[in-house]
């Protein structure tokens, strides 16, 4: 595990102090790192957003399709499962 010891300003150290002090958290460092998990699940929502909209982008710029609604449906299907990320 590494170890950071980096000076905090008054105003944030008497901050994660009060929500210790809550019981929410046992010590400061339990809030510091549910913080940083809580900005690193944020920043990977994030990436799966603008993920979506460069597929989206994407599948706009390649045109439409031959293909009925049901027939994407149905590859969309065989490819994910194919991956084995298929979920019911």
């Amino acid at each position: 595990m590494t170890i950071f010891t980096k000076p905090l300003r008054p105003d944030i150290s008497a901050w994660i102090e009060q929500r210790v002090a809550t019981g929410e958290h046992a010590t400061p460092e339990d809030y510091v790192s549910m913080l940083v998990e809580r900005d690193r699940d944020e920043r990977s929502e994030e990436e799966k957003v603008a993920d979506l909209r460069r597929l989206l982008a994407d599948a706009e710029a390649s045109g439409s399709s031959p293909l009925s609604l049901d027939e994407l449906f149905a590859e969309a299907v065989q490819q994910t499962k194919a991956a084995g990320t298929y979920r019911e």
